[in-house]
């Protein structure tokens, strides 16, 4: 039995750990061991996903600030070696500070594993324009020669080599985020926590899922649909520090009884399963997870250009970002597609996604790694 590490900053998830929690699960099915480490303590919220995978060793630094976890784990490293003494088959991670870490216990001889994957969860260069370039850079510098470095699209790669030259001479690939269908598929057959008929018993339901925070452009979104008739509702689903500023803009739109802003729900796909749109609006993402669940569950799709390659996805309808009437244009074309033409893309949906399993990621990363 192969014995694996995920190293993570908190329990909490978003994209990036959904992801690392994916591929956890993989190798769970597999009947393989593994070991999850948070450098902090337990989430308190009631939807902790982390706690449903069945088998996996949850690991705590129990410390409030995540470098603070990072000593904890360091000293109980050195001072504690035999209860550390494991060797992993791989070890994973997904964050430019925990990648750093992970580099260095390995190159410091306080953790065994044969094979070092580390993410970029991000184009970290776009999001970050201030002085913290500097402390990414430094971090950069910790990272483990010998690793396998992935990135979800081209041009994060490139990006990546522009910003950080030397990594032109490192094991730096490109493999497409993994999704679970199974797992979501019987997700999406729970009972719906939103009674959709409340909002949208004779209208067409558009579903959107992301944090409330300005990269994900919903007033942009707002704006376009301010902009479509009176026969279609939008589902917000998510939570974030905007929240009072986009229920302000759709007051003032006049919109504020065709939006819903459900907030955060630990599982949104009976939700998305219901939607006759399911819509990314965001400015830039490394490569948005909710984009292949809404292909996966809705009936048709519709998503700005904010990450590389999705223009070239078959069965979506893609615009440029931040481009309101293109976005109205394009959810205007889906709410009206005829039902071949919708079955048509959905099939192109499903096949791009049978193209992205676990499975097929690890055999990307087994292809990739330095031999």
């Amino acid at each position: 039995m192969s014995h694996h590490l995920f190293l993570l900053p908190s329990d909490l998830i978003g994209g990036a750990e959904n992801v690392l929690r994916r591929l956890a699960k993989h190798f769970l099915d597999k009947g393989d061991a593994v070991d999850v480490i948070f450098l902090s303590r337990k989430n308190r919220e009631n939807d902790n996903t982390w706690l449903d995978l069945s088998g996996a060793n949850l690991i705590y630094v129990n410390a409030h600030k995540e470098l603070v976890g990072a000593m904890k784990m360091l000293a109980s490293r050195v001072f504690q070696a035999d209860r550390w003494r494991k060797r992993y088959n791989y070890a994973f991670s997904s964050h430019v500070h925990c990648n750093a870490f992970l580099s260095l216990m390995k190159r410091s001889g306080l953790l065994t594993a044969d094979h070092l994957v580390m993410r970029e969860s991000s184009n970290m260069f776009e999001y970050i324009k201030d002085r913290r370039q500097l402390l990414m850079r430094v971090l950069y510098k910790f990272y483990d020669s010998k690793a396998l470095l992935v990135c979800q699209t081209s041009k994060m790669k490139e990006d990546l080599i522009h910003h950080v030259p030397y990594f032109r001479e490192r094991h730096v690939c490109v493999i497409p985020n993994p999704v679970d269908v199974t797992e979501i598929e019987k997700l999406s057959l729970e009972r719906c926590p939103v009674s959709i008929s409340d909002y949208a018993s004779d209208s067409k339901l558009i579903v959107s899922v992301g944090r409330l925070v300005k990269e994900k452009a919903f007033d942009t979104l707002l704006s376009a649909f301010s902009r479509l008739g009176n026969d279609v509702v939008l589902m917000i689903v998510g939570e974030g520090y905007l929240r009072r500023s986009l229920e302000g803009l759709a007051a003032e739109l006049g919109i504020s009884d065709r939006v819903i802003f459900v907030g955060h729900l630990k599982n949104p796909f009976p939700v998305m399963r219901k939607a006759h749109v399911g819509v990314v609006s965001s400015r830039l993402e490394g490569f948005p997870n909710t984009l292949l669940e809404k292909m996966i569950l809705c009936r048709s799709i519709v998503s700005t250009e904010c990450a590389d390659g999705i223009s070239e996805i078959d069965g979506i309808l893609s615009c440029p970002v931040d481009d309101i009437l293109a976005l109205r244009d394009s959810l205007l074309g889906s709410l009206h597609m005829s039902d071949d033409k919708t079955a048509e893309m959905k099939h192109q949906c499903l096949e791009e996604i049978a193209s992205r399993t676990c499975h097929q990621f690890m055999e990307r990363v087994d292809y990739h790694y330095p031999k």
